[in-house]
């Protein structure tokens, strides 16, 4: 029986695509920002299709079918991820735009190179992702809007797991160090990118730079750790693994000021 077969079941949260909840506790002259920094998440939450269809036509070993079915029940978690994210919007009164040149950033840089590189990038937008969805609920009032941002924390690093078993798979000892010499340069490049967008919300609701960037050395050191670190492992031994120790993103982090060079410092 394949070993990806597992994965089937890892995705599922957050299928409540709309909110007829209010947004309690959240001041009128922060829900503009708000509105603003969840409408570019929500953007961010899609267009991995071409990445998908790559996949399927790349033939790899560890591979298989119900690997490629795993990867589209992740896709539909992200894009309900991005209808529940909509739904806030709207109901903070704010509105979707077509793009944001950060998210056409990140579609654009999958679009380079091969298949583990847009693999890379993908991994690294979702340790981007993961810190702000923690950082947010770590400073939200208590409330729905708090709760969903927990969900979607919760669901991003069982992402990360997901994409860690796919590189234990696939990379073999000199590609592993080809993305170690690439993760740090992806982590700054998302990190700053993503603060540009959302650092004056984040900050607005007391979220310190030292804070969002604790959050992304946490799984950036993660990463480093579980891939470049580790044995060669079968896809047995990676989606076992990452199943069954899934990284939580620590919460109250901080103290003192920090810079986005500073992600990944000491994990290198």
């Amino acid at each position: 029986m394949s070993t990806w077969l597992q994965w089937r079941s890892a995705f599922g949260g957050a299928k409540d695509n709309g909110t007829d909840e209010d947004c309690p506790g959240i001041p009128t002259a922060l829900r503009g920002p708000l509105a603003k920094a969840l409408a570019c998440l929500a953007l961010g939450e899609t267009g991995e299709g071409r990445i998908a269809a790559e996949l399927r036509g790349w033939d790899h070993p560890g591979l298989d079918a119900h690997y490629h079915a795993a990867f589209a029940d992740f896709l539909a978690e992200e894009g309900s991820h991005a209808a529940r994210l909509r739904a806030w919007v709207r109901r903070l009164g704010g509105s979707i735009p077509e793009s944001r040149w950060s998210a056409a950033l990140f579609k654009r840089a999958r679009r380079i190179a091969g298949v583990r590189t847009k693999m890379a990038v993908l991994l690294s937008a979702e340790v981007v992702a993961a810190a702000a969805y923690q950082s947010l609920a770590n400073a939200l009032p208590p409330g729905a809007l708090r709760r969903d941002m927990e969900r979607i924390a919760r669901d991003e690093t069982v992402h990360l797991s997901f994409h860690l078993a796919f590189f234990r798979a696939v990379l073999r000892r000199r590609q592993r160090r080809l993305l170690a010499a690439l993760w740090r340069p992806l982590c700054i490049g998302s990190a700053a990118a993503a603060w540009i967008e959302l650092g004056p919300v984040l900050r607005a609701v007391g979220v310190s730079t030292a804070d969002y960037v604790a959050c992304i050395r946490h799984s950036a050191g993660r990463v480093h750790r579980e891939i470049m670190d580790a044995p060669h492992s079968s896809p047995a031994h990676g989606s076992a693994h990452a199943r069954a120790v899934p990284a939580s993103m620590p919460s109250g982090v901080g103290g003192g000021d920090g810079a986005i060079a500073d992600v990944g410092a000491r994990t290198w």
